[in-house]
């Protein structure tokens, strides 16, 4: 109840054009965002440009903190690398989103559904966190991401083969073939 608390009152000071809160702050730089995308909407403003006019904002006084990002990760690739950078970053986390929903959805095999599950909840979990915040910032991170997305894919693709190649292959019922 006390982030609601805090959230009702931040919506409260943005009603008053004061955006110098938490919820105020990515607002006030998601709008920015969009105002930049229109500036150069094919390959967007660059990083180093985006970084700057947000640190301009904060010297206006418009936001309280110069953010090295937009803290909204879908707004950072429209904003800094326009069109493509967004198609780049929905290519990046719902092609293997569908890859793990497909999977799911075709399967009787215990491993490949628990493997293709951790895989949705995994990129579901960086989609909804990359809503209010940016999460490809640090190279660790993008790296993770990527390994454990190739990782749980690389699995998948390992117990596919290993049920195509079984002698006891059987299309309704489930596989006991082990990894």
């Amino acid at each position: 109840t006390q982030r609601m608390d805090q959230f009702k009152a931040d919506t409260t000071l943005m009603e008053k054009q004061n955006y110098h809160s938490s919820v105020g702050n990515r607002v006030a730089l998601w709008k920015f965002s969009l105002e930049s995308f229109a500036e150069s909407p094919i390959y967007g403003v660059g990083t180093k440009k985006l970084t700057q006019d947000i640190c301009t904002l904060k010297n206006k006084g418009v936001i309280p903190v110069c953010n090295p990002h937009l803290h909204n990760i879908f707004l950072q690739e429209l904003a800094s690398h326009g069109i493509l950078g967004f198609l780049a970053v929905i290519l990046t986390l719902f092609t293997p989103l569908i890859y793990f929903i497909r999977t799911l959805m075709n399967t009787y095999d215990r491993e490949l559904r628990v493997l293709a599950i951790s895989g949705i909840c995994f990129t579901g979990y960086i989609i909804i966190c990359g809503l209010t915040d940016y999460i490809l910032f640090q190279n660790f991170i993008t790296m993770l991401l990527y390994l454990v997305l190739i990782t749980l894919m690389s699995f998948i693709y390992y117990r596919k083969n290993l049920i195509q190649n079984s002698p006891s292959k059987s299309t309704n019922q489930p596989n006991s073939v082990t990894l």
